[in-house]
Protein backbone atom coordinates (compact mmCIF):
# COMPACT_ATOMS: atom_id res chain seq x y z
CA UNK A 1 0.00 0.00 0.00
CA UNK A 2 2.77 2.10 -1.40
CA UNK A 3 0.22 5.55 -1.79
CA UNK A 4 0.15 5.61 1.57
CA UNK A 5 3.55 6.46 2.32
CA UNK A 6 2.66 9.40 0.14
CA UNK A 7 -0.23 10.26 2.48
CA UNK A 8 1.93 10.12 5.72
CA UNK A 9 3.89 12.79 4.06
CA UNK A 10 1.24 14.94 3.27
CA UNK A 11 -0.30 14.66 6.79
CA UNK A 12 3.10 15.69 8.00
CA UNK A 13 3.21 18.80 5.14
CA UNK A 14 -0.20 20.21 6.07
CA UNK A 15 -1.22 19.08 9.93
CA UNK A 16 0.19 22.61 11.10
CA UNK A 17 -1.86 24.58 8.56
CA UNK A 18 -5.03 25.82 10.59
CA UNK A 19 -5.28 27.89 13.87
CA UNK A 20 -6.23 24.86 16.45
CA UNK A 21 -7.71 26.50 19.68
CA UNK A 22 -8.23 24.24 21.92
CA UNK A 23 -5.49 21.79 20.99
CA UNK A 24 -2.87 23.37 22.51
CA UNK A 25 -4.01 24.33 26.04
CA UNK A 26 -1.43 26.77 27.89
CA UNK A 27 -2.95 24.97 31.24
CA UNK A 28 -2.34 21.05 30.04
CA UNK A 29 1.07 20.82 31.75
CA UNK A 30 0.83 17.32 31.85
CA UNK A 31 1.90 16.90 28.14
CA UNK A 32 5.40 14.97 28.62
CA UNK A 33 8.43 16.30 26.98
CA UNK A 34 9.24 14.19 23.99
CA UNK A 35 12.57 12.47 24.17
CA UNK A 36 15.37 14.00 22.36
CA UNK A 37 16.69 11.68 19.24
CA UNK A 38 19.63 11.98 16.75
CA UNK A 39 18.64 13.17 13.67
CA UNK A 40 17.67 10.40 11.02
CA UNK A 41 17.68 7.70 13.30
CA UNK A 42 14.64 5.62 13.56
CA UNK A 43 11.06 6.59 14.55
CA UNK A 44 12.02 10.32 14.94
CA UNK A 45 10.33 13.73 13.87
CA UNK A 46 13.12 16.35 13.33
CA UNK A 47 11.33 20.00 13.74
CA UNK A 48 13.14 23.19 12.47
CA UNK A 49 11.26 26.45 13.55
CA UNK A 50 10.34 29.73 11.51
CA UNK A 51 12.93 31.18 9.55
CA UNK A 52 12.16 34.64 10.68
CA UNK A 53 11.49 34.21 14.11
CA UNK A 54 13.55 36.60 16.87
CA UNK A 55 15.71 34.64 19.28
CA UNK A 56 13.72 34.92 22.43
CA UNK A 57 11.17 33.24 20.35
CA UNK A 58 9.82 30.18 21.75
CA UNK A 59 7.26 27.55 19.56
CA UNK A 60 5.54 24.44 21.65
CA UNK A 61 5.31 21.48 19.37
CA UNK A 62 2.33 19.15 19.99
CA UNK A 63 2.78 16.06 18.13
CA UNK A 64 -0.40 13.37 18.07
CA UNK A 65 -0.86 9.95 16.51
CA UNK A 66 -3.99 9.44 14.63
CA UNK A 67 -3.56 5.54 13.09
CA UNK A 68 -0.96 2.61 13.67
CA UNK A 69 1.66 2.24 10.74
CA UNK A 70 2.93 -1.05 9.60
CA UNK A 71 5.27 -1.53 6.72
CA UNK A 72 5.20 -4.62 4.46
CA UNK A 73 9.21 -4.63 4.56
CA UNK A 74 8.72 -3.45 0.91
CA UNK A 75 8.50 0.38 1.19
CA UNK A 76 4.76 0.16 1.52
CA UNK A 77 3.05 1.24 4.91
CA UNK A 78 -0.54 0.22 5.97
CA UNK A 79 -2.41 2.69 8.48
CA UNK A 80 -5.33 1.14 10.72
CA UNK A 81 -7.59 2.78 13.59
CA UNK A 82 -6.16 3.15 17.21
CA UNK A 83 -7.39 0.58 19.46
CA UNK A 84 -10.39 2.44 21.01
CA UNK A 85 -10.84 4.24 17.29
CA UNK A 86 -14.37 2.94 15.95
CA UNK A 87 -14.05 5.65 12.89
CA UNK A 88 -11.79 7.21 11.08
CA UNK A 89 -12.26 10.99 10.99
CA UNK A 90 -14.26 12.45 7.88
CA UNK A 91 -12.77 12.54 4.85
CA UNK A 92 -10.74 9.08 5.36
CA UNK A 93 -12.27 5.48 4.34
CA UNK A 94 -11.90 2.06 6.91
CA UNK A 95 -12.23 -1.47 4.81
CA UNK A 96 -13.70 -4.34 6.33
CA UNK A 97 -9.41 -5.66 7.15
CA UNK A 98 -9.79 -1.94 9.06
CA UNK A 99 -7.02 -0.12 7.00
CA UNK A 100 -7.53 3.59 6.54
CA UNK A 101 -7.40 5.17 2.58
CA UNK A 102 -7.53 8.88 1.97
CA UNK A 103 -9.35 9.30 -1.30
CA UNK A 104 -12.35 8.86 -3.06
CA UNK A 105 -14.16 5.97 -3.16
CA UNK A 106 -15.97 4.89 -5.72
CA UNK A 107 -18.63 1.74 -6.70
CA UNK A 108 -17.19 1.97 -10.51
CA UNK A 109 -13.59 0.58 -11.03
CA UNK A 110 -11.53 3.16 -12.58
CA UNK A 111 -7.60 3.24 -13.94
CA UNK A 112 -5.42 3.71 -11.19
CA UNK A 113 -8.03 2.51 -8.42
CA UNK A 114 -7.67 -0.15 -5.93
CA UNK A 115 -10.22 -2.55 -5.21
CA UNK A 116 -11.58 -3.06 -1.18
CA UNK A 117 -14.20 -4.36 0.56
CA UNK A 118 -16.11 -1.82 2.35
CA UNK A 119 -19.30 -3.17 4.85
CA UNK A 120 -18.86 -6.34 3.19
CA UNK A 121 -19.25 -4.54 -0.65
CA UNK A 122 -16.43 -4.33 -3.28
CA UNK A 123 -15.85 -0.70 -3.83
CA UNK A 124 -12.91 1.34 -5.59
CA UNK A 125 -10.60 4.07 -3.90
CA UNK A 126 -8.82 6.13 -6.02
CA UNK A 127 -5.84 7.52 -3.75
CA UNK A 128 -5.53 11.45 -3.29
CA UNK A 129 -2.11 12.49 -3.94
CA UNK A 130 -2.92 16.52 -3.66
CA UNK A 131 -2.31 18.30 -0.42
CA UNK A 132 -4.93 17.69 2.32
CA UNK A 133 -7.86 19.85 2.07
CA UNK A 134 -8.53 22.89 5.04
CA UNK A 135 -11.58 20.56 6.03
CA UNK A 136 -9.54 17.21 6.10
CA UNK A 137 -7.29 19.08 8.68
CA UNK A 138 -9.82 20.37 10.60
CA UNK A 139 -11.35 16.49 10.57
CA UNK A 140 -8.48 15.67 11.77
CA UNK A 141 -7.77 18.35 14.52
CA UNK A 142 -11.84 17.37 16.08
CA UNK A 143 -11.07 13.61 15.85
CA UNK A 144 -11.74 12.50 19.58
CA UNK A 145 -9.44 8.71 18.84
CA UNK A 146 -6.11 10.60 18.26
CA UNK A 147 -3.64 9.94 20.89
CA UNK A 148 -1.35 13.05 22.20
CA UNK A 149 2.04 11.74 22.07
CA UNK A 150 3.45 14.77 23.76
CA UNK A 151 5.47 18.26 23.05
CA UNK A 152 8.55 19.72 22.50
CA UNK A 153 9.87 23.35 22.38
CA UNK A 154 11.91 25.21 20.32
CA UNK A 155 13.55 28.63 20.79
CA UNK A 156 14.73 30.93 18.28
CA UNK A 157 14.68 30.68 14.34
CA UNK A 158 15.52 28.24 11.75
CA UNK A 159 16.82 25.81 15.40
CA UNK A 160 16.13 21.99 14.99
CA UNK A 161 14.76 20.05 17.48
CA UNK A 162 14.44 15.85 16.91
CA UNK A 163 12.22 13.83 19.48
CA UNK A 164 11.41 9.99 19.65
CA UNK A 165 7.97 8.70 18.54
CA UNK A 166 7.12 5.03 20.09
CA UNK A 167 6.26 3.82 17.17
CA UNK A 168 5.43 4.25 13.43
CA UNK A 169 1.91 6.07 12.76
CA UNK A 170 0.12 8.99 10.83
CA UNK A 171 0.61 12.05 13.01
CA UNK A 172 -0.39 14.78 13.37
CA UNK A 173 1.72 18.09 14.89
CA UNK A 174 0.21 21.34 15.93
CA UNK A 175 2.26 24.80 16.83
CA UNK A 176 1.86 27.79 19.22
CA UNK A 177 2.00 29.31 15.89
CA UNK A 178 -0.74 27.48 13.96
CA UNK A 179 1.60 27.62 11.04
CA UNK A 180 2.34 25.38 7.25
CA UNK A 181 5.28 23.31 7.38
CA UNK A 182 6.51 20.61 5.03
CA UNK A 183 7.81 17.45 4.82
CA UNK A 184 11.47 16.77 4.33
CA UNK A 185 11.46 12.98 4.39
CA UNK A 186 9.57 10.07 5.76
CA UNK A 187 9.84 6.47 6.75
CA UNK A 188 12.25 5.81 9.09
CA UNK A 189 12.44 9.38 9.97
CA UNK A 190 10.29 12.22 9.34
CA UNK A 191 11.66 16.01 8.99
CA UNK A 192 9.60 19.30 8.89
CA UNK A 193 9.90 22.80 8.52
CA UNK A 194 8.09 24.82 10.28
CA UNK A 195 7.43 27.58 7.33
CA UNK A 196 5.71 29.78 9.32
CA UNK A 197 6.90 33.64 8.97
CA UNK A 198 6.08 35.16 12.30
CA UNK A 199 4.48 37.72 11.73
CA UNK A 200 6.48 41.69 11.99
CA UNK A 201 5.95 45.25 12.81
CA UNK A 202 7.57 48.32 11.14
CA UNK A 203 6.44 51.98 12.44
CA UNK A 204 7.61 55.24 11.10
CA UNK A 205 6.84 58.72 11.19
CA UNK A 206 4.76 59.28 7.79
CA UNK A 207 5.36 63.21 8.34
CA UNK A 208 5.89 65.83 10.61
CA UNK A 209 3.29 68.43 10.22
CA UNK A 210 4.40 71.79 11.07
CA UNK A 211 2.82 75.28 10.97
CA UNK A 212 5.73 76.22 8.42
CA UNK A 213 6.46 73.05 6.78
CA UNK A 214 9.61 72.77 8.89
CA UNK A 215 8.62 68.91 8.73
CA UNK A 216 8.70 68.43 4.64
CA UNK A 217 12.35 66.26 5.20
CA UNK A 218 10.87 64.05 8.04
CA UNK A 219 8.82 61.93 5.59
CA UNK A 220 8.81 58.01 6.14
CA UNK A 221 11.35 58.16 9.00
CA UNK A 222 12.54 56.41 12.00
CA UNK A 223 13.47 59.85 13.67
CA UNK A 224 12.41 63.44 13.02
CA UNK A 225 12.66 66.74 14.17
CA UNK A 226 9.83 68.78 15.11
CA UNK A 227 8.41 72.09 16.64
CA UNK A 228 6.40 71.95 20.61
CA UNK A 229 2.76 72.07 19.09
CA UNK A 230 3.66 69.87 15.57
CA UNK A 231 1.36 67.19 15.11
CA UNK A 232 3.76 63.93 14.42
CA UNK A 233 1.48 61.77 11.91
CA UNK A 234 2.60 57.98 12.41
CA UNK A 235 2.05 54.65 10.27
CA UNK A 236 1.90 51.24 11.46
CA UNK A 237 2.36 48.21 8.81
CA UNK A 238 1.61 44.78 10.39
CA UNK A 239 2.92 42.02 8.10
CA UNK A 240 0.31 38.86 9.26
CA UNK A 241 0.43 35.42 7.46
CA UNK A 242 -1.82 32.37 7.12
CA UNK A 243 -2.58 30.69 10.76
CA UNK A 244 -2.26 34.62 12.29
CA UNK A 245 -3.66 33.95 16.22
CA UNK A 246 -4.32 36.65 19.05
CA UNK A 247 -2.49 39.61 17.29
CA UNK A 248 -3.00 42.45 19.67
CA UNK A 249 -1.10 45.66 18.78
CA UNK A 250 0.23 47.92 21.79
CA UNK A 251 1.73 51.46 20.99
CA UNK A 252 3.01 53.42 24.41
CA UNK A 253 3.46 57.17 23.63
CA UNK A 254 6.79 59.19 25.77
CA UNK A 255 5.77 62.04 28.25
CA UNK A 256 6.71 64.27 25.74
CA UNK A 257 4.03 63.41 23.13
CA UNK A 258 0.26 63.96 23.60
CA UNK A 259 -1.99 61.41 21.71
CA UNK A 260 -4.45 63.41 19.37
CA UNK A 261 -8.09 61.89 20.63
CA UNK A 262 -10.19 63.52 18.32
CA UNK A 263 -9.91 61.41 15.62
CA UNK A 264 -9.55 57.18 16.61
CA UNK A 265 -6.62 55.58 14.39
CA UNK A 266 -7.30 54.01 10.94
CA UNK A 267 -7.04 50.38 10.51
CA UNK A 268 -7.26 49.09 6.32
CA UNK A 269 -5.06 46.57 4.35
CA UNK A 270 -2.79 47.92 2.06
CA UNK A 271 -3.82 47.83 -1.17
CA UNK A 272 -7.18 46.30 0.19
CA UNK A 273 -10.39 48.08 2.07
CA UNK A 274 -10.87 49.73 5.59
CA UNK A 275 -10.85 47.20 8.19
CA UNK A 276 -14.48 47.67 10.33
CA UNK A 277 -14.04 48.72 14.04
CA UNK A 278 -15.80 46.07 16.34
CA UNK A 279 -16.05 43.58 13.39
CA UNK A 280 -12.31 43.35 12.40
CA UNK A 281 -10.86 44.47 15.79
CA UNK A 282 -11.41 45.88 19.21
CA UNK A 283 -10.05 49.30 20.17
CA UNK A 284 -9.38 48.18 23.20
CA UNK A 285 -7.70 51.27 24.72
CA UNK A 286 -7.19 55.08 23.18
CA UNK A 287 -6.60 57.25 25.48
CA UNK A 288 -3.56 59.61 26.80
CA UNK A 289 -2.97 59.13 30.87
CA UNK A 290 -1.29 59.70 33.58
CA UNK A 291 0.92 57.33 33.50
CA UNK A 292 2.51 58.20 30.07
CA UNK A 293 5.84 55.92 28.86
CA UNK A 294 5.19 53.08 30.90
CA UNK A 295 1.39 51.65 29.75
CA UNK A 296 -0.59 51.69 26.78
CA UNK A 297 -2.11 54.61 24.94
CA UNK A 298 -3.52 52.28 22.19
CA UNK A 299 -4.25 48.79 22.04
CA UNK A 300 -5.59 46.93 19.27
CA UNK A 301 -6.96 43.45 19.47
CA UNK A 302 -7.54 41.67 15.98
CA UNK A 303 -10.84 39.56 16.13
CA UNK A 304 -10.27 36.05 15.36
CA UNK A 305 -13.03 35.98 12.92
CA UNK A 306 -10.70 38.74 10.99
CA UNK A 307 -7.61 36.88 11.47
CA UNK A 308 -9.27 33.57 10.15
CA UNK A 309 -9.70 35.07 6.56
CA UNK A 310 -5.91 35.98 6.23
CA UNK A 311 -4.80 33.23 3.94
CA UNK A 312 -2.09 35.18 1.83
CA UNK A 313 0.73 37.56 3.11
CA UNK A 314 -1.18 40.47 4.48
CA UNK A 315 -0.07 43.86 5.38
CA UNK A 316 -2.39 45.76 7.93
CA UNK A 317 -1.76 49.51 8.30
CA UNK A 318 -2.65 51.74 11.35
CA UNK A 319 -2.45 55.35 11.39
CA UNK A 320 -2.79 58.12 13.91
CA UNK A 321 -1.46 61.33 15.04
CA UNK A 322 0.64 62.64 18.25
CA UNK A 323 1.38 66.21 19.57
CA UNK A 324 5.41 67.65 20.68
CA UNK A 325 4.26 69.02 23.39
CA UNK A 326 5.97 70.59 26.55
CA UNK A 327 7.33 68.29 27.79
CA UNK A 328 9.54 67.06 25.74
CA UNK A 329 12.67 65.91 26.00
CA UNK A 330 15.54 68.66 24.26
CA UNK A 331 17.90 66.77 22.23
CA UNK A 332 19.25 63.97 24.16
CA UNK A 333 17.55 61.25 23.75
CA UNK A 334 14.37 62.20 21.92
CA UNK A 335 10.77 61.50 22.61
CA UNK A 336 10.43 57.57 21.64
CA UNK A 337 6.78 56.03 20.81
CA UNK A 338 6.92 52.35 21.06
CA UNK A 339 5.08 49.27 19.15
CA UNK A 340 5.06 46.13 19.69
CA UNK A 341 2.73 43.09 18.36
CA UNK A 342 1.49 39.86 20.66
CA UNK A 343 1.01 36.83 18.72
CA UNK A 344 0.10 32.85 19.15
CA UNK A 345 -1.82 30.75 20.82
CA UNK A 346 -3.14 31.45 24.22
CA UNK A 347 -0.95 30.58 26.55
CA UNK A 348 1.96 30.75 24.52
CA UNK A 349 2.63 34.62 23.66
CA UNK A 350 5.25 35.46 21.53
CA UNK A 351 6.15 39.62 20.71
CA UNK A 352 7.78 41.27 17.57
CA UNK A 353 11.17 43.64 18.44
CA UNK A 354 9.83 46.55 19.77
CA UNK A 355 10.08 50.02 16.86
CA UNK A 356 10.63 52.94 18.49
CA UNK A 357 10.69 55.88 16.04
CA UNK A 358 12.17 58.61 17.77
CA UNK A 359 10.84 62.94 17.76
CA UNK A 360 13.38 65.27 18.40
CA UNK A 361 13.64 68.76 19.44
CA UNK A 362 16.05 71.69 19.96
CA UNK A 363 16.92 74.58 21.12
CA UNK A 364 19.47 77.98 20.48
CA UNK A 365 20.52 80.63 23.38
CA UNK A 366 20.25 84.18 22.00
CA UNK A 367 22.97 86.75 22.95
CA UNK A 368 22.76 90.27 22.56
CA UNK A 369 26.71 92.06 23.44
CA UNK A 370 28.41 94.93 22.19
CA UNK A 371 31.33 95.17 20.31
CA UNK A 372 33.39 94.38 24.07
CA UNK A 373 31.34 91.00 24.58
CA UNK A 374 29.46 92.92 27.42
CA UNK A 375 25.77 91.43 27.36
CA UNK A 376 23.40 94.16 26.66
CA UNK A 377 19.99 93.53 28.36
CA UNK A 378 16.50 95.32 27.52
CA UNK A 379 16.44 94.35 23.82
CA UNK A 380 13.08 92.68 22.42
CA UNK A 381 12.73 90.16 19.73
CA UNK A 382 10.07 88.74 18.00
CA UNK A 383 10.50 85.13 16.59
CA UNK A 384 9.26 84.13 13.13
CA UNK A 385 9.23 80.71 11.10
CA UNK A 386 11.21 79.98 7.91
CA UNK A 387 8.27 81.76 5.84
CA UNK A 388 8.80 85.17 7.76
CA UNK A 389 5.39 85.85 8.36
CA UNK A 390 4.54 83.17 11.12
CA UNK A 391 4.97 84.49 14.18
CA UNK A 392 5.83 81.43 17.01
CA UNK A 393 3.61 81.97 20.38
CA UNK A 394 6.21 81.17 23.52
CA UNK A 395 5.43 80.97 26.89
CA UNK A 396 8.50 82.26 29.25
CA UNK A 397 9.87 79.81 31.92
CA UNK A 398 10.66 80.32 35.56
CA UNK A 399 14.06 80.35 34.66
CA UNK A 400 13.82 83.08 32.59
CA UNK A 401 14.08 81.11 28.72
CA UNK A 402 11.62 81.02 26.39
CA UNK A 403 9.56 77.99 25.34
CA UNK A 404 7.34 77.27 22.21
CA UNK A 405 3.78 76.86 23.01
CA UNK A 406 2.18 73.80 22.58
CA UNK A 407 -1.33 73.74 21.01
CA UNK A 408 -1.94 71.10 24.07
CA UNK A 409 -1.25 74.27 26.45
CA UNK A 410 -4.25 76.13 27.45
CA UNK A 411 -2.81 77.47 30.66
CA UNK A 412 0.09 79.85 29.63
CA UNK A 413 -0.30 83.02 28.10
CA UNK A 414 2.24 83.38 25.22
CA UNK A 415 4.65 86.61 25.64
CA UNK A 416 4.59 89.37 23.37
CA UNK A 417 8.42 89.88 23.10
CA UNK A 418 11.75 87.83 23.69
CA UNK A 419 13.39 90.12 26.48
CA UNK A 420 17.19 89.54 25.34
CA UNK A 421 20.25 88.48 27.52
CA UNK A 422 20.84 85.22 27.19
CA UNK A 423 17.82 83.63 27.06
CA UNK A 424 17.54 79.88 25.45
CA UNK A 425 14.73 79.34 22.84
CA UNK A 426 13.65 75.78 23.43
CA UNK A 427 11.37 73.62 21.46
CA UNK A 428 12.35 73.92 17.68
CA UNK A 429 12.70 71.12 14.54
CA UNK A 430 15.42 71.32 12.63
CA UNK A 431 15.41 74.55 10.17
CA UNK A 432 15.35 78.27 9.43
CA UNK A 433 14.34 80.95 11.84
CA UNK A 434 14.51 84.19 12.12
CA UNK A 435 14.79 87.00 14.93
CA UNK A 436 12.53 90.53 14.24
Amino acid sequence: MKTMKKIFAFMLSFAMMLSLTGIVNAGKASAAELTAGTKGGDKTITITSPSNAQASDEFTYTIYKVFDATSDGKGGISYKLLNDATAAPAGFTVDDAGNVYLGTVSTEESAGAIKIIVEGETKYLTPQTTELTAEQIAAISNYTSKQEVGTTTITGANQEKTVVVPDYGYYFITTTTGSIVTINSTNPAASVQDKNKVPTLDKDIANVAGVDGTGADNENSESATAKIGDTINYTVNITAYAGAENYVYHDILSKGLTLVTDTEPVVSVVGGAALTKGQDYTLTKFANNVTNGTDDNITITFNKSYLDTVTDNTVINITYSAILNEGAVIAGAGNPNTAKLDYGKTGFTNSTPEDEPVVYTYEFQLVKDNASKEILNGAEFELYASNKTTKLNLVQTEGGDYLIQSSTDETNTPVDKIVAGTPKIIGLANGTYYLK
